[in-house]
């Protein structure tokens, strides 16, 4: 693995150096900050593999700025949130992050995570990212298996996923509500 660039924006001084500290002792560039505008600012003018964002910024919400790191076409988004909202982490998947990580959080548990992300680094960022869609099949046809290689979307996932879930799952079955997602193989 490759050693990567990330970018963390958290109010909080201590989860900045813990995620710090675990990037880094993987050989990891890393560039922290406590504000979300700042955190814009870094993403506007400085490329990174990796977005680990609180949403809960004192100055920017923490959904927008995931936001923009997830239109970056070659930057993966972690979500950290002390918020216990299903909506929230929901919205935030539907937007293309990778991962949604509640706070509090083991250390053990993100680093698992991160380094997920890493390794699997290039396959994520080899296709362009679009919104997450709902598949044109109807109820009756989302119903029985397809083969995944000629699906249309891999329900739930952002496109830049998809592939790789594909590769991974083979024949998938899949039905999408306004509630949730169910991808199965």
């Amino acid at each position: 693995m490759n050693p990567a660039r990330a970018l963390l924006v958290d109010d909080d001084p201590t989860i900045l150096d813990v995620v710090g500290a675990l990037l880094s002792q993987h050989g990891h560039e890393v560039v922290g900050t406590g504000s979300g505008l700042r955190g814009t600012q870094f993403l506007r003018n400085e490329h990174f593999d990796l977005a680990v964002v609180d949403l809960m910024l004192p100055d920017l919400s923490g959904l927008e700025l995931a936001r923009q790191a997830v239109a970056k076409p070659d930057t993966v988004v972690v979500v950290l949130s002390g918020s216990t909202s299903v909506e929230t982490a929901l919205q935030a998947m539907k937007m293309g992050i990778y991962d949604y990580v509640p706070k509090p959080f083991r250390a053990e548990e993100l680093e698992h995570t991160l380094q997920d992300v890493l390794t699997l680094y290039p396959e994520l960022v080899s296709v362009a990212l679009v919104p997450v869609g709902v598949s044109a099949y109807s109820e009756e046809q989302t119903m029985r298996s397809h083969d995944a290689s000629e699906a249309d979307a891999v329900i739930g996932l952002a496109e830049k996923y998809q592939r790789l879930a594909r590769e991974l799952l083979g024949r998938t079955v899949f039905y999408a509500s306004d509630e949730f997602y169910l991808v199965a193989g």
